[in-house]
């Protein structure tokens, strides 16, 4: 398999680099960040661009885009390019797994690729769910769930990990607007967020699907 890696942080490629000088053969970096059209924003280092690589590059454990821009005084900021899945990824037929944690700007990365899910080209998608930080980049879980079950994926949910580190293991599949609903609800009301597994509907074993209904239903 080769790895395409989505990266618009200037610390983050740069340690990117350093880190798979061995594997560069192996692994594609777009050096841009992805959402629902071509754009140039501004992104935040979650880390201050503080953390170290052996000492030697510094790099942001996680970073956020600041839609409504950012303050260089406060934190670390930088300007970065954003693309979308679907100009990216259109002469890519098949993709095996595709993970999507980009701090509640999932739901504008599903809305630049929408012929991307429409040819269902993805046989898995792994997606971090967090109500909290799509709501703060103008996003919603459940179109994300309406997305992708229009595409014909069935919907699994990971464990429930509240803010604070406790989880609560679960393994139903979702089906129903009403359902959706009443997830995102729950994730709202207990603090948490998770990861949500997206799987091609022929993908998933019969006796699979049979048991989350009969699960569900209970």
């Amino acid at each position: 398999h080769r790895v395409i890696a989505f990266e618009p942080l200037r610390t983050n490629i740069d340690a990117f680099n350093l880190l798979l000088e061995t594997h560069k053969s192996k692994v594609t970096l777009i050096e841009k960040g992805v959402g629902d059209k071509p754009v140039v924003l501004q992104m935040r280092g979650n880390s201050g661009g503080k953390s170290k690589v052996e000492g030697k590059l510094a790099y942001d454990v996680g970073a956020t885009i600041q839609m409504a821009g950012c303050d260089p005084k406060r934190v670390h900021c930088e300007q970065i390019d954003v693309t979308t899945l679907d100009i990216e990824l259109a002469n890519f037929e098949s993709i095996f797994v595709m993970k999507l944690d980009i701090q509640g700007f999932e739901t504008n990365a599903f809305r630049g690729g929408t012929s991307l899910l429409a040819r269902r080209a993805v046989d898995f998608f792994l997606i971090e769910f967090d109500p909290q930080l799509q709501r703060m980049q103008h996003g919603s879980c459940e179109e994300i769930m309406l997305l992708l079950r229009g595409a014909g994926y069935v919907l699994f949910e990971g464990a429930m990990i509240r803010k604070g580190n406790e989880f609560e293991s679960t393994k139903l599949s979702l089906g129903d607007f009403h359902t959706f609903a009443e997830y995102v609800k729950e994730l709202k009301e207990y603090n948490a967020y998770t990861d949500l597994v997206a799987v091609k509907y022929e993908l998933v074993p019969e006796a699979l699907l049979s048991r989350s209904l009969v699960e569900r239903e209970n």
